[in-house]
């Protein structure tokens, strides 16, 4: 499973962060991207490529983030290859590291 990190907040340094936590809890494929997804994002997220719904709920689950949906086209544009992406939004950056 390839799992690409976006930060979607103004919050430095959030997307390497939530990264070096999926990559502690053995995802060692997760890598944080540049580039910041649309919208509020005031809650977490974590989107899927078709098929990859079963990953992206395990992924959720490690990260204690509640929303898992179908991959939205902007998303995947910044995403690349990556089959889960997790768009880390304002609850977690107000969460101490």
């Amino acid at each position: 499973m390839n799992v690409v990190v976006l930060n979607g907040t103004e919050t430095t340094g959030l997307a390497h962060r939530v990264s070096t936590e999926l990559r502690q809890g053995g995802y060692e494929r997760a890598t944080p991207l540049a580039g910041r997804p649309p919208g509020a994002n005031s809650a977490s997220v974590v989107e899927y490529a078709r098929g990859h719904h079963a990953d992206a709920a395990q992924v959720a689950h490690g990260l204690g983030i509640a929303h898992v949906e179908p991959i939205e086209g902007t998303v995947a544009s910044l995403a690349g290859a990556a089959t889960v992406v997790v768009i880390v939004g304002l609850d977690k950056a107000a969460a101490t590291p």
